[in-house]
């Protein structure tokens, strides 16, 4: 038997008025359908608010805006992909339907400003501004993007931007566009090339943190990290708070540090905290960037991993499990030898056969590489703590020869005969 779904009165009555007005005009009907169904489930919009707005972009350079609304239950959500954007000047600015403003060419008049329109399907509307124009910056204050004030809590990623004031007057709200960072007065600190500020000190610190606009000026402020409110430290898998861990041999899997402050406010911390563990024959995590407490299973038994971050520490018990016992190695697909020209590079990866383990191991990273003190080569790791991780050895440019390079790995070698062609 067919059953049939009743609409509620005010949507069956806009379906049957829009089938009716709108016949030809399927986009019309799908509106007035979806714009009643928001209606009778409160989640139509009814105000919106902008982020990314009021900075400032060269002609060529692209920027997000992000629109999020506030509904009829009072809930905010990110609208940005169901309104109507448009912009006021589409020979200076363009924006697309995910809120992607693309600058075109500088605007003289006006400092450079472009409005966006961000249009609701029940067609509320809000504007924002954007500056489009090569004006030339001539001052920068360095700031805490979300924060007041020039204090931070150590361990919690923080934000980094500038206000900067160009030429025409023109002063644009804190942001990292066009920016390079630099700092003095700590050996924890690290500043990605996007403004974020990650610290793990023992103890306060303060930091003078330096701003360089691609115009050339630069800013700079004091900013003091503190450990004052720091009240625990936990690890999480998958959001939530371990104790133990299982790892089958080789296998890899993604652990995060949780700071509490004394407020009760959590922060997941994943750059700032220091990873170790007791047993790296057991079991590695990492500390490079990007991929801070990925943890791999190296050889079965148990040990203890650690966080460590602005003096607290948390601890997750690990065991390893699966027959580690080592067949053979091979580099690559097992070639034995590799013809290479100069100046070219070239990546190795050392794969080993165990015991326990299905198909090939990648322990590039846990190897030891020797180039027998060749200088016909030079070779760095790359993408340690994944899958991907690899020796990149690149040959020289002006000489030509043959080297051995040998990579062992728990007791056994693997060589390789490189030669260096024209």
């Amino acid at each position: 038997m067919t059953k049939y779904k009743l609409l509620p009165l005010a949507m069956a009555s806009a379906f049957m008025l829009s089938a009716c007005s709108d016949f030809d005009d399927p986009a019309a009907l799908v509106k007035a359908v979806k714009l009643e169904s928001q209606r009778a489930n409160g989640t139509i919009i009814e105000s919106i608010e902008f982020t990314g707005s009021d900075i400032r972009l060269r002609p060529g350079q692209t920027h997000k805006l992000i629109a999020m609304g506030t509904d009829s239950k009072g809930d905010v959500r990110d609208v940005t992909e169901e309104v109507t954007w448009t912009s006021s000047n589409t020979d200076v600015a363009t924006i697309n339907s995910s809120g992607l403003v693309t600058a075109v060419k500088a605007l003289e008049d006006n400092q450079g400003i472009v409005t966006f329109t961000a249009t609701t399907i029940n067609e509320i509307e809000a504007t924002t501004e954007l500056s489009i124009s090569e004006s030339k910056a001539t001052a920068i204050s360095v700031v805490l993007k979300e924060m007041d004030g020039n204090t931070l809590n150590t361990c919690v990623d923080t934000q980094l931007a500038a206000k900067v004031t160009y030429q025409d007057g023109y002063v644009s709200a804190p942001d990292t566009n066009l920016l390079s960072w630099q700092f003095t007065g700590s050996t924890t600190a690290k500043i990605s090339a996007t403004g974020l500020l990650s610290t793990s000190a023992e103890q306060d610190e303060t930091l003078t943190i330096t701003a360089k606009h691609s115009d050339g000026v630069t800013g700079s402020d004091n900013f003091t990290a503190s450990i004052a409110q720091l009240n625990g430290l936990s690890i999480q898998r998958d959001s939530k708070d371990i104790e133990s861990l299982a790892l089958a041999l080789a296998e890899r899997d993604t652990l995060t540090p949780k700071i509490t402050l004394l407020n009760g406010e959590t922060y997941t911390t994943s750059n700032s905290a220091i990873w170790a563990s007791s047993d790296t024959a057991i079991t590695s995590v990492s500390n490079a960037d990007d991929v801070k407490g990925n943890i791999v299973g190296l050889t079965s038994g148990t040990t203890n991993v650690y966080a460590t971050c602005g003096g607290q520490q948390a601890q997750v018990s690990v065991e390893v499990t699966g027959d580690s016992t080592l067949k053979s190695l091979k580099i690559n697909t097992g070639t034995d030898s590799l013809e290479i020209k100069q100046g070219a590079k070239v990546s190795l990866q050392l794969f080993a056969d165990l015991t326990g383990v299905n198909g090939d191991f990648n322990v590039s990273e846990f190897a030891s590489w020797n180039l027998s003190g060749t200088d016909l080569a030079t070779s760095k790791l790359l993408k340690e703590g994944t899958d991907e991780a690899h020796l990149e050895l690149t040959a020289a440019t002006a000489n030509t020869g043959s080297f051995t390079l040998i990579s062992s790995y728990e007791g056994k070698s693997e060589t390789l005969d490189v030669t260096v062609v024209e």
